[in-house]
């Protein structure tokens, strides 16, 4: 019952309050660029690794669904 009481106190002000919020959220994510584990997977060597044994063990079928043929 926050927000009846939030329009109460500041009017039509409450809309741009609410509007902004998100985008103030976004914007700094974007700038202080976040990770959420911490590393980056792209460049991890382990998981390369694990990808061509995947790959050498399956050589006739694809690890994706969508490459795989009908």
């Amino acid at each position: 019952m926050a927000l009846p009481s939030a329009f109460t106190t500041m009017g039509t002000t409450i809309f741009w309050v609410i509007l902004i919020a998100p985008l103030v959220g976004i914007a700094l994510h974007l700038a202080i660029r976040w990770e959420v584990f911490g590393y980056d997977a792209d460049s991890d060597r382990e998981l390369d690794l694990a990808l061509d044994a995947s790959r050498a063990s399956l050589p006739n079928e694809a690890l994706c669904p969508s490459e795989r043929s009908a």
